[in-house]
């Protein structure tokens, strides 16, 4: 870490105060250079960048250490393997979504089409259960928002060039009534037109980083912050010869590796991207660039 984390538990080769930096930086010039011409895709962008910085930045007060004796927090603190866990599993699950959306579609429709059935899912949290008192109107807006977003996917669908087959699986994932996320995969024939459409879920690595080399990621992170069994085990066994440390150095490199990969799509993704990317990475084989290519 920078000479300023001296009172961080541990220190690590992978550099977050580093990544934290490039965040904000990504995030003043794309005020910088958009704010005036703003689409809702670009809000949307945005949004999630700020998710992704204050998430690597709850991370960075988690190396602190949480004391174990709250009257007496000098004497020992211990590393939150386990939240720790679910803060880097939803920096990978926001990477995972943004690029799904942003970068593996090839044109507009496919993308907003992804963008609408994000939406759904999200939405679809708010129905099926009884609402809070005083909250039945806000579920009934919302299960008209619903049947917009689907009247407007399907819209898109009408006009996209695709195989009867692919619609039909189009249309059950936009009339699917779950709020499960996932990536979606638009498989062409050599005309370009959509023959399969792919579910991916986070357990896919592969539909992130185009390889298979981290086919182990989501399920590491899965088992420490899930209370099972085995999550349970992990932890009993945490403090034992250092596993704590060593699972917060895999924790740590994971994000790393992630919220660069993140920036690289941001960076593509968006107005005057090009731009940004030479001013926060201006050197080759940086930091970023070598959590992205890994």
């Amino acid at each position: 870490m920078g000479s300023d984390s001296v009172n961080f538990i541990f220190t690590i080769d992978f550099d977050l105060d580093v990544i934290d930096k490039k965040l904000w930086h990504t995030f003043c010039l794309w005020r910088e250079y958009n704010m005036k011409k703003l689409t809702a895709v670009d809000n949307i962008s945005q949004c999630l960048l700020q998710m992704m910085l204050l998430r690597v930045r709850s991370l960075k007060q988690m190396l602190y250490g949480v004391p174990l004796y709250l009257e007496k927090p000098e004497l020992r603190k211990v590393l939150d393997i386990s939240s720790m866990a679910a803060v880097v599993r939803g920096i990978y699950e926001t990477a995972f979504i943004y690029h799904n959306i942003f970068i593996t579609t090839e044109n507009d429709d496919e993308r907003d089409i992804l963008i609408l059935i994000w939406k759904i899912k999200g939405l679809n949290n708010t129905q099926g259960a009884m609402p809070p008192d005083g909250q039945e109107v806000h579920q009934r807006q919302d299960a008209a928002t619903i049947a917009e977003y689907k009247r407007k996917a399907s819209e898109i669908a009408d006009r996209m060039n695709i195989s009867a087959n692919a619609r039909k699986v189009l249309d059950e994932i936009i009339d699917d009534t779950d709020s499960n996320l996932r990536g979606y995969i638009f498989e062409k024939d050599e005309e370009g037109r959509t023959i399969k459409i792919h579910r991916k879920n986070f357990s896919k690595p592969a539909a992130l980083f185009g390889h298979d080399m981290y086919s182990y990621l989501y399920s590491y992170m899965s088992i420490f912050s899930h209370p099972s069994y085995l999550g349970m085990t992990n932890y009993a066994d945490m403090f034992n010869n250092g596993k704590d440390r060593e699972n917060a150095n895999i924790l740590l490199q994971t994000t790393c590796i992630c919220v660069s990969k993140f920036i690289s799509d941001f960076c593509e993704a968006i107005p005057n991207g090009k731009k940004i990317w030479k001013e926060i990475n201006p050197t080759p084989l940086s930091l970023l660039d070598i959590c992205n290519n890994l």
